[in-house]
């Protein structure tokens, strides 16, 4: 019986390009988030989705565009 499953498709590696953007980020993240009150740190932990998180993720954001 021949095999009628599709091969699966093989991803694709990121650019170095984005790479090196992600990189950014992420380092940007760990140098604002250490910075941060402890509250304010658990407080991203316990609720990601909440004000402290998104402001966080808003500075990330122009840090991490920075050149």
């Amino acid at each position: 019986m021949p095999n009628i499953m599709p091969k699966a498709k093989k991803k694709s590696k990121p650019s170095k390009a984005a790479t090196a953007q992600a990189l950014k980020y992420e380092k940007a993240w760990h140098e604002l988030y250490y910075k941060m009150p402890r509250w304010r740190q658990e407080e991203v932990v316990n609720n990601p989705h909440g004000r402290e998180a998104k402001e966080l993720t808003k500075a990330v954001i122009r840090l991490g565009e920075k050149d």
